[in-house]
């Protein structure tokens, strides 16, 4: 059904593309393609993380910080090696990486500034590090966070089935991923809502 849907709004709206930009449209990795909504939707997550740039430095959740810059840096990578080629898929994870190593080292500085040991995972997986942050205090959740990787493991897990070559277990693991942080949003949007309104 949704994908008869999809289909008549692009039929619909390829009678209103310019010629000009009817290459850019007509591309394999173009608008008409889930190669084009896959990184759309995750500059939804740089946005979420350029967001976070402002939050206090003692709510940063290190692990999660380092995931998702291991796999901004990963997925790099992969974004030039698959089948077609995606380099807005590598422009988002480049700013994915960048914002977490940000985040990374302003929680570092900041231990560091309250002479403790820093205790810094190398790497962990994200679908882990997303199932443990559910012991995070709910206040000090980031919603805009939690949904943002939530949308992109719902639109990743499709992605993984359309890419060459297929990649069941990394469509697997973006299911988790999204139902992960789906249930850590629903988790801080219901605590939100419950808590008394402060003017």
């Amino acid at each position: 059904m949704s994908s008869r849907l999809y289909k008549s709004i692009i039929v619909a709206a390829d009678r209103f593309v310019p010629s000009k930009l009817r290459p850019l449209w007509e591309h394999e990795a173009g608008p008409k393609t889930i190669f084009f909504w896959a990184p759309a939707f995750k500059w939804g997550l740089v946005m979420a993380g350029l967001g976070d740039l402002n939050r206090p430095v003692e709510t940063l959740s290190v692990p999660q910080s380092v995931s998702l810059a291991a796999t901004g840096i990963i997925w790099s990578r992969y974004s030039l090696v698959i089948i077609p080629k995606n380099y807005s898929l590598f422009a988002v994870n480049v700013f994915v990486a960048c914002t977490s190593l940000y985040q990374v080292s302003r929680a570092i500085r900041h231990e560091q500034n309250k002479k403790k040991e820093a205790k810094v995972p190398v790497f962990q997986a994200l679908v882990l590090v997303s199932i443990d942050e559910w012991r995070r205090p709910l206040d000090k959740v980031s919603t805009s966070q939690s949904a943002t990787l939530a949308a992109t493991g719902i639109i990743w897990t499709r992605y993984c089935l359309v890419i060459r070559p297929i990649n069941y277990a990394l469509s697997l693991c973006n299911f988790t991923l999204g139902l992960a942080n789906g249930v850590q949003c629903f988790r801080a949007y219901s605590y939100q809502n419950a808590m008394p309104n402060i003017a």
